[in-house]
């Protein structure tokens, strides 16, 4: 490489190889295919190292591109890579295709490693300057990571990486002029040992230097823009509107097709005169073409206004009545402009049209009629105008108006309810059927007595002035006067279950409309009327207790729950029996309460510790004095006696038995 260059290095002249070629074009458009493949004179490529003797150093005419890690010495060393093509002579409106790049193993080089190991590699865009004879790995400029390319794995120790993909990368640099500065080839993991190695543009055999394949598209017409231009003697008149178009185009433009935006046929004279017929806003629009077949446009709006427009809203008229009831006489005034000259009336409710200018009309079906005026004037221009007439039934003011409330609707007999009418003005009498077989009312408010109980239909019918009827009804219940004491009267009792005898105490929680009450305890005792009595039961049992209230007109209302009363167990256990089969006290048998157990269930045992019997009563047997079919020997003996009464109540007894024969 040459060791001085110029401070700007973007400027690179003199390529060894620049190949332009023009694949395709048209009127409109060129393809061309860019290649770049700089020599050691004009090429810019840098090897950077990290080992600490030579991180200063620069390697700006080694023919070696690298990204490596391995070791030299005991030490790692790592090595990227820099090269930049000069992308000057892509144009500034140029698209671009297709961006190749082809790097070549340097199967010469010095270094003994060439592809190996996981070398997958980026290339980056180099984002800040760097110049090819001072740059080292301590001054490396920056890079980004953003559309970087990957290079995947070698698969041989010599192979080439040709036709890369680089399209992204170049067009960031030449959208980003100011912050591109080239590739950077970096290993994608920088551990040992893997290498990736190509030929610089210094490597003495000229197939082997990197080149860059561009290919790129330039729009031929963009010059001609602007081109297109044109005056008129009018923008805004009345049909039929003739207009001059003068011509002022630029002289690139050779030829033009005019369309006046109404439909017509376009024209192609240079400075052509049109008739517009039709009201509306015209696109007037001029096409003006170069030798190239390159187009500009341009355009205008001219404004055509119609004959009639100082008619617009000429018609109008207002009516004597908007509503009414059938048959409904309705006269109407026309106060349309001055320059109506005749006139033709639609009263919308298929009746013969009228040709008066101010008619009367009557209108006999119910209904919205829609009345439409049509209003001429002397040039035969037209405008119209209408209006909605609603004719209503002459019952419509009273229907669905019957309303009204009452002071309750359920009660006790007798009961008295107040009724009031809640109707629209237009009821102007009324008539009350409570339902109950009783006289009507013509009150409007009327109160009412049900006497009896049931399920009353009141009605109430309302007329207008013109006898119009409607009506609404509503439902009155009335109850037994003993309905609503039902489900009053309830109690507590403490305790609910016990041994006798048992003391009960009873808490009264009837409602406060029961005075009076009567007990029955459900045990052949005398009743009591306290509110809150106290009871003694003196035999077991299942006593159900029993409250009726009463309320001041008599009603009764009840409530009852059970009281359980069970006997204590009161064992008697024997400490001797005599199993000599005379049968006076041959068994071991245990007295007790009746109907006092759930269960009695024992053990006995000798001195050793040895149990010698179970017994369970009322399932089992008591112990016979037999140690399997044995007689047990004569003196003492333990038991343990567990009991469970009716209470759910478990208890433990120990003792000791003697037999004796």
């Amino acid at each position: 490489m040459i060791l001085a260059k110029q401070d700007d290095e973007l400027k690179m002249k003199n390529l060894y190889i620049i190949l332009i070629i023009s694949i395709s074009s048209n009127l409109y458009a060129q393809t061309t295919i860019l290649t770049l493949r700089p020599n050691a004179a004009n090429g810019k490529d840098a090897l950077i190292d990290n080992r600490t003797p030579v991180t200063n150093t620069n390697f700006g005419n080694d023919v070696d591109l690298a990204s490596w890690a391995w070791t030299l010495g005991g030490a790692t060393t790592i090595a990227r890579s820099l090269i930049q093509f000069d992308l000057s002579l892509i144009p500034s409106n140029a698209t671009i295709n297709n961006v190749k790049l082809s790097l070549f193993c340097n199967t010469t080089s010095s270094v003994t490693q060439l592809q190996a190991g996981a070398n997958a590699s980026y290339l980056k865009r180099v984002t800040s300057n760097w110049n090819e004879t001072t740059v080292t790995w301590n001054n490396q400029p920056t890079t980004t990571s953003i559309n970087e390319v990957s290079l995947i794995q070698s698969t041989s120790t010599t192979q080439n990486y040709t036709n890369i993909n680089v399209k992204n990368l170049v067009v960031d640099m030449v959208n980003n002029p100011s912050n591109s500065f080239g590739f950077m080839l970096q290993l994608q993991t920088e551990s040992t040992y893997r290498t990736m190695l190509f030929s610089s543009s210094d490597h003495p055999d000229s197939t082997k230097w990197p080149i860059l394949v561009i290919t790129y598209t330039v729009d031929t017409c963009l010059i001609f823009k602007n081109v297109a231009a044109f005056n008129v003697s009018d923008t805004l008149g009345a049909a039929p509107l003739n207009v001059q178009f003068t011509n002022i185009s630029l002289p690139t433009g050779t030829s033009f097709i005019w369309n006046f935006g109404d439909g017509t046929a376009t024209s192609t004279l240079k400075n052509p005169t049109h008739t517009y017929l039709k009201a509306g806003s015209h696109h007037a629009k001029l096409f003006a073409y170069n030798l190239k077949g390159c187009v500009d446009s341009v355009e205008k709006i001219i404004n055509i206004i119609d004959s009639c427009a100082d008619f617009i809203h000429g018609a109008s008229f207002t009516a004597s009545a908007l509503t009414g009831v059938a048959p409904l006489a309705i006269q109407f005034t026309n106060n349309s402009f001055p320059s109506a000259t005749s006139f033709i009336w639609n009263f919308g409710d298929a009746t013969s049209t009228s040709t008066l200018k101010n008619p009367t009309h009557i209108f006999y079906t119910t209904g919205k009629n829609k009345v439409k005026l049509i209003a001429f004037n002397g040039k035969g221009c037209i405008d119209s105008f209408e209006t909605i007439i609603n004719v209503i039934d002459s019952c419509a003011d009273i229907k669905n108006v019957a309303a009204f409330y009452s002071s309750i609707s359920n009660g006790p007999e007798p009961l008295t309810v107040q009724f009031k009418a809640t109707t629209a003005t237009s009821a102007k009498t009324f008539i009350w059927n409570f339902g109950d077989g009783t006289a009507t009312s013509s009150l409007q408010n009327p109160t009412h007595v049900f006497s009896k109980k049931g399920v009353y239909h009141t009605k109430l019918i309302v007329f207008n002035s013109r006898g119009c009827a409607d009506s609404l009804e509503a439902i009155i219940t009335v109850l037994d006067s003993c309905a609503l004491f039902k489900n009053v009267t309830s109690f507590t009792a403490n305790p609910t279950i016990g041994y006798v005898p048992l003391d009960v105490q009873f808490t009264n929680n009837s409602s406060l409309s029961a005075v009076s009450f009567m007990w029955n305890f459900g045990d052949t005792t005398s009743i009591s009327t306290q509110q809150n009595p106290s009871h003694r039961f003196l035999k077991d049992g299942l006593y159900v207790v029993k409250l009726l209230a009463y309320n001041q007109r008599g009603c009764v209302d009840s409530f009852e729950t059970t009281i359980r009363v069970v006997n204590n167990i009161n064992l008697i256990i024997p400490n001797v029996f005599t199993p000599n089969n005379d049968g006076v006290n041959d068994v071991f048998e245990i007295g007790y309460t009746p109907f006092s157990l759930h269960y009695l269930k024992g053990s006995i045992w000798n001195r050793w510790g040895s149990m010698v019997n179970e017994f369970e009563i009322p399932n089992g047997k008591w112990w016979n004095g037999l140690i399997n079919n044995v007689d047990a020997s004569d003196g003492i003996y333990f038991y343990m006696i567990e009991t469970n009464d009716l209470l759910n109540n478990t208890k433990i007894y120990h003792g000791t038995i003697t037999i004796l024969r």
